[in-house]
């Protein structure tokens, strides 16, 4: 099942939830407002809507419980930098990762992975930099079905991954807990 057909199923349980049929447009502009959001992430913000919402809720409504509101370019990239050096606070280079945006992944491996995004060989304000500079340039560029799950050492190698931690963006864990 593709990342579309995944979104599509959670969408018409959601509407199904609350007493609402979909049209195949109507489906289609939903699919098209949240196409950068993760399909993981998507149910994840379905579920949210499931316990928060009185009413099915707009496209819009379904993004902010994603954890993805309209924030500038560089709102979106310092935010990015946070979640990013988080996870790497917090889960090193072992494990695979799956982010929420598809722009933060593609930055991570346009700076070399994500292994190698965890050890900079330089300062870390002037990966902070890196990062912040290589987010912005990307922006607008990264198609919504983009690959987000990065690959740690341990999969790299080809040894079985006992996780894949999911990094949501942080204002969404505030709000989910």
């Amino acid at each position: 099942m593709s990342v579309t057909e995944r979104k599509a199923a959670t969408l018409l349980a959601l509407a199904e939830t609350f007493g609402r049929e979909l049209s195949e447009a109507a489906i289609e502009m939903y699919l098209d407002a949240v196409d950068d959001v993760s399909d993981s992430v998507f149910e994840l913000a379905a579920r949210r809507c499931m316990r928060a919402c009185t009413f099915f809720p707009p496209p819009a409504e379904i993004r902010e419980m994603a954890g993805l509101g309209e924030p500038s370019p560089d709102e979106r990239a310092i935010r990015a930098w946070s979640e990013a050096w988080l996870a790497v606070e917090d889960h090193g280079s072992y494990v695979s990762v799956e982010f929420a945006d598809a722009v933060t992944a593609r930055t991570i491996e346009t700076m070399g992975g994500w292994p190698a995004f965890c050890r900079p060989t330089q300062d870390v304000e002037w990966h902070r930099k890196e990062f912040l500079e290589t987010y912005r340039g990307l922006i607008g560029t990264v198609d919504g079905d983009a690959p987000r799950r990065l690959l740690g050492i341990v999969e790299r190698s080809g040894g079985r991954t006992a996780e894949l931690v999911l990094i949501w963006p942080a204002c969404a864990l505030l709000a989910w807990w």
